[in-house]
């Protein structure tokens, strides 16, 4: 709730900064924008974070890897969603209606989501028995649908992309339809659910499945910090999200300020990171009996460490700047989403929103370190040619030189993950719990 109303806030104090003629407000239009932005950041962060939990809470370990997919993934779409849908069906609105509008129906979702979730496990009622004899399998089963819809609407999304209509009215009315699907699930759920279908979907749960439903043992914050696959994963986090972003936020720059690389860039990205998100979990929910959470962030490193190595030779192929920046896109989207399932699985719920939240400090220190100072400086160094004339305008040295640093960075951040993993899987092997898991 102080996460929905802080974002609420946010958006009512962006609109009266934007519309407001008075003299007050012009004054102190920094600090209301810093204010937007702490208000705006921190309620999402706190929604998201609440939302994971509460769903988490709800449901054992065998579907935290669809839950942190799609959670993690529509969140990420969201940052492109809005702007296409403004773009495309409300194009003569003005900022301050149309963000209006968006806060009273945030207001009115944030309302509706508190009376849906709890904090505690429900286990009464049809449903709840079913969840509780199934050990999550039939959870699992309905997240399955609802990632079927997630993937639907990242597929659209690239193919309005190839296409360049995704700022037109007919593909932000297919995409915010496909989304809305998501709340019929629920509703053909209680229709086709006599106690003949529950047990058809639930059936019997597999040896992964039976294993997995008896993980998830609550770790304390203090007892989680204190082992060292935490430092090396956070490492991890802090140099995939920091290089990740940096990409994002200096495609001018990366695009030799080119407009329309640099739209299509940073739309290759908004989608990207919502796909990389969605299908990590999907991938992790059907290969677990394979691979734990923790690979998976360690490969995920292992292709950021390959997009900034890409980038080193952006001016040898014309799309090389526009993989990369997908590639990277996915990499953050996917390890938030990894980082969520790892958490719920190895260290559980109870305090999952103090843990989360330090591999969210981490990446938003990388944001600072790589974007903030490493870019700017380095560019700076090395973005002048020896006929001095400046090199906005072309690749050079300046970046050979930054994204082999990054590159260097993001191959250690792959060594500490595989080394993140090791510990791990040695912990829990002395559990008996992965005696089965070929990984």
């Amino acid at each position: 709730m102080i996460g929905a109303l802080s974002i609420v806030v946010s958006q009512a104090l962006a609109v009266m900064l934007v519309e407001s003629d008075h003299d007050h407000v012009r004054k102190n239009s920094y600090l209301y924008l810093l204010l937007v932005t702490f208000l705006g950041g921190q309620g999402a962060y706190l929604v998201v974070v609440a939302c994971l939990q509460a769903v988490f809470n709800e449901t054992t370990v065998i579907a935290s890897h669809l839950t942190s997919g799609l959670l993690i993934g529509y969140f990420f779409s969201a940052d492109g969603l809005i702007s296409w849908l403004k773009q495309g069906m409300f194009p003569e609105a003005t900022f301050a209606q149309f963000y209006g509008y968006t806060a009273l129906a945030s207001l009115v979702v944030f309302v509706l989501t508190i009376a849906i979730l709890s904090d505690d496990e429900d286990e009464s009622g049809l449903i709840g028995k079913g969840e509780a004899l199934s050990k999550g399998v039939l959870s699992k089963n309905v997240h399955m649908v609802h990632m079927l819809i997630g993937m639907i609407f990242c597929f659209y999304a690239f193919y309005a992309l190839y296409n360049d209509t995704l700022e037109n009215s007919q593909t932000a009315l297919w995409l915010a339809v496909i989304i809305l699907f998501n709340l019929f699930v629920p509703v053909l759920l209680l229709i086709f659910l006599s106690p003949d279908r529950l047990k058809e979907m639930i059936k019997d749960p597999s040896d992964t499945e039976k294993m997995l439903s008896d993980k998830g043992d609550d770790v304390e914050f203090g007892d989680a910090i204190c082992r060292p696959e935490f430092w090396l994963f956070s490492f991890g986090t802090m140099t995939v999200i920091g290089c990740s972003y940096m990409v994002r936020n200096n495609l001018p720059e990366l695009a030799l300020y080119d407009s329309e690389r640099v739209m299509l860039s940073m739309r290759i990205f908004q989608v990207c990171q919502a796909f990389g998100a969605m299908a990590s979990g999907l991938k992790l929910s059907l290969m677990r009996s394979w691979f734990t959470p923790s690979v998976f962030m360690a490969v995920t490193m292992a292709y950021s460490a390959i997009a900034q190595g890409l980038l080193i030779y952006a001016d040898s192929c014309e799309w090389m700047l526009l993989i990369a920046t997908g590639l990277s896109a996915a990499c953050s989207g996917g390890l938030l989403s990894q980082i969520a399932s790892y958490v719920h699985e190895e260290l559980g719920t109870a305090d999952f929103g103090k843990i989360y939240g330090s591999f969210a400090t981490a990446a938003c220190l990388g944001l600072l370190i790589f974007d903030e100072c490493l870019f700017s400086r380095m560019f700076d160094e090395f973005a002048d040619d020896s006929t001095d004339i400046h090199g906005y305008l072309h690749y050079g040295d300046w970046n050979k030189y930054l994204f082999g640093v990054t590159c260097v960075l993001s191959v250690l951040a792959t060594i500490f993950g595989f080394m993140g993993h090791w510990i791990s899987s040695k912990r829990s092997s002395k559990k008996g719990v992965f005696g089965m898991v070929k990984f």
